[in-house]
């Protein structure tokens, strides 16, 4: 040390400066030495996420139907619905924490999709067109989609994170011809308004929102002997573009996931995130039993759906965290993920039982 700074004063010494600057730079320049030669690297803060789950399996006792969808404000506050079931009050579902109850107000409407922004501003979307929204108290028809060239119109997924700002997607079929248009709507506070209609055969399927940009995951459905076609949109300033294209043959299976509050896209066996116009690959899920599905707290705290259960990656490994008992059994594709709990809506294919796979981490 004692030799560095005698360097460092015979360099000052050769320089045409003040005597104050020398000063203060003989007594400033070992601090900032010091500090670079100490400087720490950036580090990595995210935790592994925990997997100390105590698991509960619950029975929606409702034929015919296929519990599918699922969303709820708190743990001890949740909501499900399925588009079937023998009787009419089978399609909505309730947990108060402790029991899950068909819900007491009877929907005319076959549930596809449900989401919510609060307790008391909750939408569901249906296989006919209609959307329902309950406001605390009560579910009320608040829309229904009625276009002269279409039919069968289908509601996926709504998706919104302020209750004057919520979108919805979904599908139709021309009159004239068996042919799929795809459509988005938008719920400004006041009322739904149709903001896009495709012009060509397509199916949306699921929809996220990040910022003020839509990403949507679609389907081009073909003849038997040729593969489907996914793909993955973007809709921003009311044009839908295409940012990634392929057929079923060669990715297996693509699709649209939540991790936190961001869209995540599964390309295969490949998990991505979208930044800067281009997919940045995350992870991949080689296992044989891997089910192309995640859910997530984040890129160390995943979900990961399996042919034969439920398992978790923490960033660094994938372990089991629930098997089925029998291999017929399915996470379907939502989830709900709080704090210390998490809800999986599963069904029994064999049983026909509709399931609800509930985790709460140790205390």
């Amino acid at each position: 040390m004692l030799k560095l700074k005698l360097t460092y004063v015979r360099f000052l010494d050769t320089l045409l400066i003040s005597k104050h600057l020398k000063i203060f730079l003989l007594f400033t320049l070992p601090i900032l030495m010091n500090l670079s030669c100490n400087t720490i690297e950036p580090t990595d803060e995210l935790k592994p996420g925990r997997r100390d789950y105590v698991w509960t399996v619950d029975t929606l006792d409702t034929q015919m139907n296929r519990i599918q969808s699922i969303w709820g404000s708190s743990p001890d506050n949740v909501w499900a619905v399925g588009p079937g079931g023998l009787n009419a009050n089978e399609k909505l579902w309730h947990f108060n924490g402790n029991v899950w109850q068909p819900y007491q107000q009877v929907l005319p409407t076959a549930p596809e999709c449900i989401y919510g922004t609060d307790q008391n501003n909750i939408w569901i979307g249906g296989s006919d067109g209609k959307i329902f929204r309950f406001d605390g108290t009560s579910w009320n028809q608040v829309h229904s989609i009625i276009r002269s060239d279409t039919s069968g119109n289908w509601i996926n997924d709504i998706v919104g994170k302020e209750s004057n700002d919520i979108y919805a997607i979904g599908y139709a079929y021309l009159i004239q011809e068996p042919k799929q248009r795809s459509f988005i709507l938008h719920y400004d506070g006041v009322k739904w308004k149709e903001i896009y209609f495709s012009k060509s055969k397509l199916q949306f399927l699921r929809v996220q929102k990040k910022e003020n940009t839509l990403f949507l995951s679609g389907t081009i459905l073909t003849l038997a002997v040729e593969p489907d076609t996914m793909i993955i949109y973007k809709f921003e300033n009311k044009i839908l573009s295409e940012i990634y294209r392929n057929t079923i043959d060669k990715i297996t299976y693509l699709s649209l996931n939540q991790i936190g509050n961001d869209p995540y896209y599964l390309i295969g066996k490949e998990l991505n995130k979208y930044v800067n116009n281009k997919f940045v690959k995350v992870t991949s899920f080689n296992n044989q039993a891997f089910g192309y599905q995640i859910y997530g707290r984040s890129e160390k705290d995943i979900f990961v759906r399996m042919t034969d259960g439920l398992a978790h990656y923490n960033g660094a490994d994938l372990e089991y965290l629930f098997h089925f008992s029998n291999q017929y059994t399915s996470i379907l594709n939502r989830a709900l993920i709080f704090e210390k709990d998490v809800f999986f809506t599963v069904h029994d294919n064999i049983n026909d039982l509709s399931l609800i796979l509930r985790g709460h981490l140790k205390d």
